[in-house]
């Protein structure tokens, strides 16, 4: 490299290059510093990412138009051959190609999802911890995971109910339990610790994969963030103060409230209820009292928001769920896979 070019090849060096996408089934190959693929799917799809031509090269695969998932084989110079699957438009993934003394690999630094955790911060972030506050938990057939005693309080209408770590569930199970056949027999469990609160400049993002086995429609059942109520008895499955997913018995319909001193805003029927996992979330965007949105997703995909959100008397806010019969003869359960919540400090 010449002086008098100098300063016309570092700038090409820095500057981000868009590579045209090639297409389903081709190569995406990453020929200088700063390659940003911008995918663009009609159907499921998929890419290869070709191992890097030498260290220190930073590349980002972003799906900038969602028609399909996109399942990306990242070749890496080595025999595996990982994939990554990006489901969402907004959804993206960062490389660092390294050297290990024999090959250069391809290495993930950060990715973002599209969806509802778009615009969450990263985990991959070292600062991730102390920009927010979050609770997940996995529901392991530890002790630990459902502490009856100092973490999770369960209340039920039948001494027999029960709540239960599934031992050896793929990805760990929390199974409640009406043991009684009779109509509104009812069981709740909910997060002692109520560290979440909705707030002006403070977005928060919960998510909850849960199931129900014993038929969709007669069931009534309630999952989200509330301020501490027994909700076995409540007939409308909405608490007084909070933000919860619930399904009415009679119908299969999965909506949403919003609840401020009673009053609630909701947006209904943003999906259909069966007897298979379904994962179910919403976003707080940290409006003002009286001017908050709050987004839900169903299986990743958004749903009517419901607008003009208040929260002035609603305190603190913690996971709960409920599970209630809908007829007499009927035992019902609910198996909860994980729940996740993360919001700013």
């Amino acid at each position: 490299m010449s002086t008098h070019n100098l300063p016309q090849q570092l700038f090409l060096e820095m500057t981000p290059y868009f590579p045209n996408d090639p297409g389903d089934g081709e190569d995406l190959v990453v020929d200088r510093q700063f390659c940003h693929f911008k995918i663009k799917t009609e159907t499921v799809e998929t890419r290869v990412l070709k191992a890097p031509p030498r260290a220190n090269l930073e590349c980002v695969v972003a799906l900038v138009e969602d028609g399909g998932n996109l399942t990306l084989t990242v070749e890496d110079g080595s025999d595996a051959s990982p994939t990554v699957v990006l489901k969402d438009a907004g959804s993206w993934i960062k490389f660092l190609s390294v050297y290990d003394g024999s090959d250069n690999y391809w290495r993930i630094t950060g990715s973002g999802g599209g969806g509802l955790w778009r615009t969450c911060p990263s985990p991959a972030d070292p600062e991730y911890k102390s920009i927010v506050h979050e609770y997940f938990n996995d529901f392991r057939a530890s002790a630990a995971d459902y502490d009856a005693t100092n973490e999770w309080t369960a209340t039920e209408d039948d001494g027999d109910d029960a709540q239960a770590l599934s031992a050896d569930a793929v990805s760990g199970e929390l199974l409640l339990t009406n043991k009684a056949t009779t109509d509104d027999n009812a069981q709740q469990v909910n997060l002692n610790q109520e560290s979440f609160k909705l707030a002006s400049g403070k977005p928060l993002w919960f998510e909850a994969r849960f199931k129900t086995a014993a038929g969709a429609t007669q069931i009534d059942w309630s999952a989200g963030l509330v301020v501490a109520e027994d909700l076995t008895g409540v007939a409308d499955n909405m608490p007084a103060n909070g933000v919860v997913f619930h399904k009415e018995d009679g119908d299969t319909n999965i909506d949403i409230a919003s609840s401020d001193n009673g009053t609630n805003l909701t947006s209904a029927a943003l999906g259909t209820w069966d007897t298979s996992y379904h994962t179910l979330g919403f976003h707080f965007d940290g409006g003002a009292t009286g001017s908050a949105v709050i987004t839900p997703y169903i299986d990743g995909v958004a749903g009517a928001v419901i607008e003009s959100v208040t929260y002035a008397t609603m305190s603190e806010l913690a996971p709960l769920f409920m599970v209630r019969n809908g007829d007499a003869t009927t035992q019902q359960t609910m198996t909860i896979d994980y729940v996740r919540v993360v919001q700013l400090r």
